[in-house]
């Protein structure tokens, strides 16, 4: 995240298609503070060397994580998480007891 990075962009040759996604995306819910351009083809040339699992912890709209998702050559095993959906019965806060 860099104080005013996603206007960087404007004057930029060609990106990867994926980071230009995730700048149209930061424009539009005006977030300002994407990875700069010379940030991320940082990112981009060191996961073009990596050998394993790659990750980024993002707080805008996913420029930084573009950037080295689209230098990772061959697809990578990634976990994913996401939340539990809740059981039939439960209203929040801890499960509801069985039995």
């Amino acid at each position: 995240m860099t104080e005013r990075g996603t206007n960087a962009y404007k004057q930029l040759s060609p990106v990867p298609p994926p980071v230009a996604r995730a700048v149209r995306a930061a424009r539009a819910a005006g977030f300002a503070d994407s990875c700069r351009p010379e940030q991320g083809r940082l990112l981009h040339v060191l996961a073009g060397g990596a050998t394993g699992t790659i990750a980024e912890t993002g707080t805008g709209c996913g420029v930084g994580l573009a950037w080295p998702a689209a230098g990772a050559g061959p697809p990578r095993t990634a976990g994913h998480r996401t939340a539990p959906r809740p059981r039939p019965g439960h209203r929040g806060g801890h499960p509801p007891r069985r039995g």
